[in-house]
């Protein structure tokens, strides 16, 4: 299992929804197929990723919990900008 495949298991959509679970659904929002981002604090992060999966990814890419969510709140945004081109998630028309 790769780092992706940890951090996206239940595909992109479920993803976003949790981003919208927790409140932040403007900020992923925002990086769907754009490139006006808003940002999102590691804390946020944190939350709606949740504490196990943020373990898991920590331990996989050797990282901190803090570098990590350091790094996925700076990087983020862009890879998601990247998968979404066209400003739908991927099997959406």
């Amino acid at each position: 299992m790769g780092f992706l495949d940890i951090l996206l298991d239940k595909g992109l959509s479920d993803f976003v929804r949790r981003f919208e679970q927790a409140g932040h659904g403007d900020a992923i929002n925002s990086w769907i197929g754009s490139d006006a981002w808003q940002e999102i604090a590691p804390a946020d992060l944190a939350k709606v990723v949740g504490s196990e999966k943020i373990d898991a990814l920590a331990e996989y890419a050797g990282l901190s919990r803090e570098d990590l969510l350091a790094g996925l709140s700076r990087h983020l945004p862009e890879f998601i900008s990247k998968i979404t081109p066209n400003g739908q998630l991927p099997g959406n028309k």
